[in-house]
């Protein structure tokens, strides 16, 4: 498929804390969709697109443009292995599918749960959330606050630490009546695409791609 992607080169911590990496994809986002015709985009098929880190960063990006009110300014969501929400801010109906930080503490994944967990307290963004930080990370707010978000597609490896971040956000989704498709690899870590493991990444291309296709309406 043709597609234009966008990359953006938001700040990182130390340097800069939340919630300005999701304002800088938020700004990002707004200037190609603004700027559509110049890169001879079509805005009517405009998605947002990250993975791990990058994967909540796109939640909230998506999530901060439908509670705007611009939801016609984004007709699909891709998060590949997101890091999305605390285990100690996942609503209480989805707790018992959010288990992979135990089950998958182990050395094999790239990213160990101590570093995940830490990830939230280096960048001030432990729970418990007030209303500002909810929309850091929206999943802690439940399949209701789900309900406007657009077709979603999110891809997970089996034996990464936030599989099932992944899982409450399919969960959510279909809970509020949102188009969502998921697709798990099995027995491979996080990131596991950027690794020389045979055959591996051309799963993951060939998913990926589907994914964004089954977005777009181009394959069911």
């Amino acid at each position: 498929m043709n597609a234009i992607v966008v990359s953006v080169d938001y700040r990182l911590f130390p340097a800069v804390s939340f919630p300005v990496p999701i304002d800088d994809c938020h700004t990002a986002y707004q200037w190609a969709y603004d700027h559509a015709t110049k890169l001879g985009a079509d805005p009517n098929r405009y998605i947002v697109w990250g993975d791990s880190a990058g994967g909540a960063l796109a939640v909230a990006v998506a999530y901060r443009l439908v509670t705007k009110g611009h939801q016609h300014n984004v007709c699909g969501l891709v998060a590949m292995a997101p890091l999305c929400i605390h285990p100690d801010a996942c609503p209480e109906k989805y707790k018992t599918i959010h288990h992979s930080y135990i089950e998958n503490a182990g050395m094999l994944d790239l990213i160990p749960w101590d570093k995940c967990v830490g990830a939230y307290a280096a960048q001030g963004a432990l729970p418990p959330y007030d209303e500002e930080r909810n929309m850091w990370f929206p999943l802690a707010l439940g399949s209701e606050a789900m309900k406007d978000m657009p077709p979603t597609y999110v891809i997970n490896s089996e034996l990464e630490v936030m599989a099932v971040d992944g899982r409450v956000l399919e969960a959510e989704l279909k809970d509020a009546g949102v188009r969502v498709k998921r697709d798990v690899l099995p027995k491979l870590p996080h990131y596991y695409w950027s690794s020389p493991i045979e055959k591996a990444g051309e799963v993951f291309r060939q998913k990926l791609v589907d994914g964004f296709k089954w977005i777009l309406g181009e394959r069911s």
